[in-house]
């Protein structure tokens, strides 16, 4: 059996149907393979794109498995910061205000 090919529409729908002007982001950042043009048509190859889900899925996995590269500071201890009701400060600006 030959290879098989899908068009521009097929691929969007196959992707959640994303936009056109997506999957053409998308072939330039390589997440998708290029498509073969033929005539005014933009065909793509089932193959590479299974292929090309397959990598993502395992770089996607990989990430999951590795430990966050950086912990923003207010996490380091594990816990986050109380937030304060901003109270304070319109406090503090009133006793600015009236002191002048």
């Amino acid at each position: 059996m030959g290879k098989q090919y899908i068009t521009r529409r097929q691929v969007r729908r196959r992707y959640g149907d994303i936009s056109d002007i997506t999957v053409t982001r998308r072939v330039r950042r390589g997440e998708l393979p290029d498509p073969l043009l033929i005539g005014n048509r933009h065909l793509f190859d089932v193959d590479e794109l299974d292929e090309k889900d397959r990598q993502a899925k395992a770089a996607f996995q990989r990430a999951q498995a590795e430990p966050a590269k950086h912990v923003p500071p207010r996490l380091q201890n594990g816990v986050a910061p109380i937030r304060s009701s901003g109270r304070r400060r319109k406090d503090n600006i009133e006793k600015t205000i009236t002191r002048e």
